[in-house]
Formats: structure tokens, C-alpha cells, sequence
């Protein structure tokens, strides 16, 4: 259970923020070094925990899973960007969870599963990916009761 966002006298909510924003800023870093990466990671796993101390509910939570899949792929750790991608998709479909959070939970499954076939072009696909993406998410948001939203037209970068 998620204690109150003031717990222990740190503000949760700030600082899932503030960890959320310097991910990206890791992210969006050129010529990051070994150390970068290990803080990327490191960022993004505290913004989720802090995320999920604040009481902030399933947006944010699979908010946290889209970010740390994302960090996991351009690491070029196809298993814990997949892992996290699901999750994402799994925050959504258990929750009701609709609109941009679902868009990049479907955005985020053909990108961790690219980094399994080509680390370096795990941005792109091509058309063959495309359906084989679109098939295999299409098996994940099945397993939820919930889940009626078809995939995206275009695999987005």
C-alpha cells in the first residue's frame, strides 16, 4: 500500500517528477558514458518507486514502466524493455487506463522487441516487424479482460 505522498517527510510526488524529467534529460544526453547509463537506470527506477509512494494511481504507474522500458531499450536490454512494456500494458488494461498511457504502452512494445532482434535500429521497423509487433501485443492486451483497443495504425518512432 502506498504511503501518504509526505511519507517520512520527502514529497513523493516531486520527487517521481524530478527523477521522471531527469531521465530524460539522461536520455537526450550525446556521448553519455557508462556512468550516465547507470544513473539513466537508476533514474528511472526511483522515479517509479517514488511515483508509486505518492498514491499517484495507474496512469502513473504505467507512466513509470513506459519510461523504464524506454531506458531499457536504448541500453539495449531487450529483456527488461519487454518485461517493462508489458507491464506499461498491463497497468492500462487492468485499470481502464486509455488515451496517451495505452498509445505508449502499444509504442513501447515494438521498440523492446526490436532491441531482441537489432539493438542498434530499436527506433525503427519496417512492415514485417510491424505485423509480427502487432501480433505479439495483440496476444498481451488479450489476457486482459478489459482490453478492446486495437493496435496503432503505424509503428511510431
Amino acid at each position: 500500500m502506498a504511503e501518504s505522498r509526505m511519507g517520512m517527510g520527502v514529497d513523493h510526488r516531486q520527487l517521481g517528477a524530478d527523477l521522471y524529467n531527469h531521465t530524460w534529460t539522461l536520455l537526450e544526453k550525446e556521448n553519455r558514458t557508462r556512468a550516465d547509463d547507470d544513473e539513466l537506470l537508476s533514474a528511472a527506477h526511483a522515479s517509479a518507486y517514488h511515483w508509486s509512494r505518492a498514491g499517484a494511481g495507474p496512469e502513473h504507474a504505467a507512466r513509470s514502466q513506459w519510461q523504464i522500458s524506454r531506458v531499457n531499450a536504448v541500453l539495449g536490454r531487450s529483456a527488461a524493455a519487454v518485461y517493462h512494456a508489458e507491464r506499461c500494458l498491463e497497468h492500462c488494461t487492468e485499470n481502464g487506463v486509455g488515451d496517451w498511457d495505452l498509445a505508449s504502452a502499444y509504442e513501447a512494445l515494438p521498440r523492446a522487441h526490436r532491441v531482441e532482434t537489432s539493438p542498434s535500429t530499436a527506433a525503427t521497423c519496417n512492415s514485417d516487424e510491424q505485423h509480427s509487433f502487432r501480433s505479439r501485443t495483440k496476444r498481451i492486451a488479450s489476457r486482459s479482460p478489459s482490453s478492446s483497443t486495437s493496435w496503432p495504425p503505424s509503428c511510431r518512432r
